[in-house]
């Protein structure tokens, strides 16, 4: 998304377009909302990490898990360069990291203690419940189903508004 474009959108980015295209663009494309929370940082991680096992580009727990933790800090990053501040979300638990949170809250800790798990469990459910990843070719490429492809309606003459389409359709 640096230069502007968005090409694909997951379906929980194109949920957030739907309920309001404008808040949608302030934040995403221009970067515009000042807070956010671990736990958005955590689930853009999680997401990209299980995103790359069913792909297949990566198969390892550990390299997972790996994974997961440069995609959490290139979350952070990027939410300290743009100076978000970052919030705690859930309870404060006098001990230990549950799933409703910990002794800070849903913080950094508590998404670096939950987040491999959540990845674990994804990985646990695929390999279990035999579940199969939709593709579509698209172009001269594969592209999983759980993305929609981007394309600008060239009926509408607003720069911004975007459609999302069935990566099959022309």
């Amino acid at each position: 998304m640096g230069n502007g474009w968005v090409r694909q959108l997951s379906y929980t980015s194109a949920s957030q377009y739907a309920e309001c295209s404008e808040r949608w663009r302030l934040s995403r494309l221009h970067h515009l909302d000042k807070q956010t929370w671990w736990v958005t940082l955590m689930g853009t991680a999680v997401h990209e990490a299980t995103e790359q096992y069913d792909l297949g580009n990566i198969v390892g727990v550990r390299e997972l898990h790996d994974f997961y933790r440069q995609v959490f800090v290139r979350e952070k990053d990027r939410a300290i360069r743009l100076e978000s501040e970052v919030k705690a979300s859930g309870r404060e638990l006098k001990s230990g990291f549950g799933k409703t949170g910990g002794p800070g809250r849903k913080n950094e800790e508590w998404c670096d203690y939950w987040g491999p798990r959540i990845v674990d469990n994804w990985v646990a459910w695929r390999e279990d419940s035999n579940f199969q990843v939709a593709s579509f070719l698209t172009g001269l490429r594969e592209s999983p189903g759980a993305q929609l492809e981007v394309r600008k309606n060239p009926e509408i003459s607003s720069p911004h508004t975007l459609v999302a389409t069935d990566p099959g359709c022309q």
